[in-house]
């Protein structure tokens, strides 16, 4: 992110007179997404709110805050850095007042508006499985196979892929079939979509089922 000093005496009255500096990224090949905040039932600004956004298996933390120093003020907006991902796979917001509100599959490099939600009357059906559970594969580091389980509160069609550290899409287990309540289980054998066996390295578990996304690592060692 850009920076802009301002130099000037430090002590009372404060008189910034002195040059002022602006340190601008000139860019890169990362990522980034920027979110601007509106609360409805909480503050305007959505001053409080906690923001977790995961993308690549890894989830980054920041706050809205009304300020950072009594002479000194980062941008309104929350930034995130992705780095090789370009997308986030699930924005959550903790609002002020208590409510979360869960955004998945974001197009990195945008900024985007988030009105907080307001409570709505409940549909008579909801697609949205009330339990989502995707366990930790065994065994894990693996060779050359292991086990997948998931849980799942009612049958609800699945998405079950895995993917490298960087977030490139390795292998796609299972495409939107159809799994009925209770614990799956799936086997994977180390390979990618092509049939190749894949490297040693990180690789991410990313489950989908409704608009829940739940996501685990594992290890494969040669």
């Amino acid at each position: 992110m850009d920076i802009s000093v301002t130099n000037g005496i430090s002590k009372p009255p404060f008189e910034f007179d002195g040059p002022t500096f602006l340190f601008k990224n000139q860019g890169n090949e990362n990522h980034w997404i920027e979110i601007e905040l509106e609360g409805v039932v909480s503050n305007r600004d959505g001053v409080g709110a906690q923001l977790h956004a995961t993308a690549g298996g890894i989830t980054q933390l920041r706050e809205q805050n009304a300020g950072s120093h009594c002479r000194a003020q980062n941008h309104q907006r929350i930034h995130f850095g992705l780095g090789p991902n370009t997308m986030v796979d699930v924005l959550e917001i903790r609002w002020p007042n208590g409510t979360t509100q869960e955004i998945y599959d974001i197009p990195a490099d945008q900024i985007i508006q988030i009105t907080e939600a307001t409570l709505s009357p409940v549909p008579e059906f909801d697609e949205t499985p009330t339990v989502v559970h995707l366990n930790s594969c065994y065994p894990n580091p693996f060779n050359p196979s292991t086990t997948i389980t998931f849980v799942l509160g009612q049958s609800q069609p699945v998405t079950l892929s895995i993917h490298d550290a960087a977030g490139r899409l390795v292998a796609k287990l299972i495409d939107g079939g159809i799994y009925p309540e209770g614990t799956s289980e799936f086997a994977w054998n180390g390979r990618s979509g092509n049939g190749s066996q894949v490297s040693s390295g990180v690789y991410f578990l990313r489950l989908q089922a409704g608009s829940i996304t739940r996501m685990n690592k594992m290890v494969m060692l040669k």
